[in-house]
This record gives structure tokens, C-alpha cells and sequence, in this order.
């Protein structure tokens, strides 16, 4: 059995344990590998070779669908961009520039058909959002004028 913690080893236990040892290699003397099989085993690891490769897809904090998108003037600094902006931009033929925004007509963040995506300008689409909002609060303007007793 073992020994006692802080007890003294004995000679016969230390030779049993160093028998049982002999021929295996430590695990952090192993063997190196070079730098053309390292970068081997990176590529094999990446993108569609990866088990969990999901096409280049994520999800947003705020829900929105981004992709990969290596090389795009609009892309954040990890080469993403959101799927919608791309869509749009393929559908119009150019680059979005930043005072535009793509706006989710039935409001589904990663709903990204083409029939379900309006461009509009920062200003538009401010204002839009406003009137939709008074819109759902209010039913019609009708509703809102007889409320405050307009009409």
C-alpha cells in the first residue's frame, strides 16, 4: 500500500516505484516537433477541418448573425462582419458606406432574407423606429389624436 504523508520512504518502495517507471517518458520531454509540422497540425485543426466548424457563422451579443469576411473594407478588427450588411451589399452591388444601416422589417435579428432587409440611411432609420414604435404603442395615428382629445 502507500505510504503515510510526510513518512520517510522506504528503499524497497522507491526501487518498486523507479521499476515501474523505467521506459516511460516524462510528459513534458516528448518529442518536439518541427515548424513545417507544427504549422501541418495548425492547418489541419482550422476552419473546415475543425469538429466544431460552423460554416463561419456566429451569433452576436445583440443577436445578430456575423460572418467571416476577410479583406472587406467594412470588416471589425477580427475580419467579421454582420451577415445583413453583406446581403444587402451583394443585393445593390457595392459596399455599404457608414452612414447607412440595414434595417429587419419583421424585427427577427437573424432573419437575413433579402425580402425581410431595407436600406436606409442613419437618419431614416432613426426616424422610422420612432414612428414604428408610436406605431405599436398608439395602433394608428386615429388612436392617438382621439386619446389626446384632437379630434
Amino acid at each position: 500500500m502507500g505510504q503515510k504523508k510526510g513518512s520517510k520512504k522506504s528503499e524497497a518502495w522507491k526501487k518498486k516505484v523507479s521499476e515501474s517507471l523505467k521506459g516511460r517518458i516524462p510528459w513534458n520531454k516528448g518529442n518536439k516537433y518541427t515548424k513545417e509540422e507544427k504549422a501541418k497540425l495548425y492547418a489541419s485543426r482550422i476552419g473546415e477541418n475543425n469538429s466544431t466548424w460552423n460554416g463561419g457563422r456566429y451569433k452576436s451579443k445583440q443577436g445578430y448573425v456575423v460572418v467571416n469576411a476577410y479583406g472587406h473594407p467594412n470588416a471589425n478588427i477580427q475580419h467579421r462582419l454582420p451577415e445583413h450588411r453583406l446581403i444587402v451589399e451583394k443585393h445593390i452591388g457595392r459596399y455599404l458606406t457608414k452612414g447607412e444601416e440595414v434595417h429587419h422589417i419583421n424585427e427577427i435579428k437573424d432573419d437575413n432574407r433579402i425580402e425581410n432587409l431595407v436600406l436606409l440611411s442613419k437618419q431614416e432609420h432613426r426616424i422610422f423606429n420612432i414612428v414604428v414604435r408610436f406605431l405599436k404603442e398608439h395602433k394608428s395615428v386615429e388612436n392617438y389624436l382621439e386619446k389626446k382629445k384632437l379630434i
